[in-house]
């Protein structure tokens, strides 16, 4: 806003100017012609970023200056992950092993959604799931924490709106290792039974000011919860190119990144090592944010996969995101299209809601049952995720 503030400044300010000196630059001479120049440059450009700056606020094309310059990539590790013959012991994974796993293309398991504390989860780190967020003496642990800091929800007082954590996910399967952010729900210890899981795909995951950015989403978790529109949940929120930028389609590709196994079996294994979530895929959802749409859309209408929820931004989706898409052969360029999948494969069970400006016709009438689509549009002012939350919660609560 402050920057609206100073254009529009600037711009009254270069029109009232040339108004008032225009007499005196009407003369003739180089020195005349310049100054009118540079005044009709400067209101344009004033004028125009002004325009712009408005236009990107109300429809967050870019979150910050080096998201427009595309200097805030910071890229993901791929790690070894190995399985020892002994014991368990330091620097050794025990419960975790790239054999026997009944996997196929697409990073899903051939025996259907997975089971366990939350889909996916095998709790590989081979503690009782829920019981803590680091296992020492081991470096290749599936979650640890690095750091953790209070939500301030609207309306209530500091660290009343639960907590913020700082993590690293470790892929037991895919050997991706990203950092992340864990919300926390103020209450979580007190609360008995398993929580639903949200799960939020940004490219402005740890970026500033942007709605899908992971303090804004813990924050306005937090005032939905606390206002009861929306039951206690753990949120997830994570970049969408964990292996580089090269995928931003959250895809398992030949000989490459394994970006769908991370999120589709990884990630929920991750989140029910360390904390009480939901055991099946009815309460798990997953949202994309700026530029993650199609990561999420995949996910959610994968076959078994591990979300029953989804909520994005309007749009065709019928090729991946990056420079991937280009190099991947014909048959798996077609799975990828996510309008081929509704047209060719099974419809899955999940509810999927598009929010924000657009409409999704072509995807909405390919869409049959099981599969239910929704549209909303993103709240004015401070909570522009309001919406999005409050039609998630009830779809987990089954009142959608």
């Amino acid at each position: 806003m402050a920057l609206i503030v100073v254009l529009a400044a600037a711009a009254a300010a270069l029109l009232a100017g040339m108004i008032w000196l225009w007499p005196t630059l009407a003369r003739r001479g180089v020195a005349p012609v310049l100054a009118r120049i540079a005044l009709l440059a400067g209101l344009q450009i004033s004028v125009l970023g002004l325009v712009f700056v408005y236009v990107n606020r109300t429809y967050e094309f870019y979150a910050s200056w080096s998201d427009l310059f595309g200097t805030n990539y910071v890229p993901g590790k791929i790690v070894a992950v190995q399985q020892n013959a002994g014991g368990p012991g330091p620097g050794r994974m025990h419960g975790a092993s790239l054999h026997g796993t009944g996997l196929h293309a697409g990073g899903q398991h051939a025996a259907g959604r997975p089971g366990g504390n939350g889909p996916g989860a095998g709790n590989p780190g081979g503690s009782k799931p829920g019981s803590g967020r680091t296992v020492l003496g081991s470096r290749t642990a599936p979650i640890v924490t690095l750091a953790s800091a209070p939500v301030v929800a609207p309306g209530t007082r500091r660290g009343a709106g639960g907590q913020l954590e700082t993590v690293q996910f470790t892929g037991q399967l895919s050997g991706i290792r990203t950092r992340g952010y864990v919300y926390v729900p103020a209450g979580y210890a007190r609360i008995p039974h398993p929580l639903p899981v949200i799960v939020v795909v940004s490219g402005t995951a740890g970026g500033a000011g942007a709605a899908y950015q992971a303090s804004q989403v813990a924050a306005e978790a937090a005032a939905q919860i606390g206002a009861r529109r929306m039951a206690p949940a753990i949120v997830a929120v994570l970049p969408a190119a964990v292996a580089g930028r090269a995928d931003q389609g959250c895809l398992d590709v030949p000989a490459g990144p394994q970006v769908a196994t991370f999120f589709s079996q990884d990630l929920p294994a991750a989140l029910a090592h360390a904390y009480r979530v939901a055991a099946a895929p009815s309460g798990w959802a997953v949202v994309g944010g700026l530029g993650s749409g199609y990561c999420a859309l995949q996910l959610a209408t994968a076959p078994s996969g591990p979300f029953a929820v989804v909520a994005v931004r309007p749009g065709t989706y019928s090729t991946p995101p990056g420079p991937l898409a280009a190099s991947i052969g014909p048959w798996l360029r077609s799975q990828d299209n996510l309008l081929w999948r509704l047209r060719n494969w099974p419809p899955p069970p999940v509810r999927v809601l598009f929010a924000g400006p657009g409409r999704a016709l072509q995807f909405r009438s390919l869409a049959r049952p099981p599969m239910s689509t929704a549209t909303t549009r993103l709240a004015a002012g401070s909570a522009p995720l309001a919406p999005v939350l409050d039609w998630i919660g009830h779809a987990l609560a089954g009142r959608a």
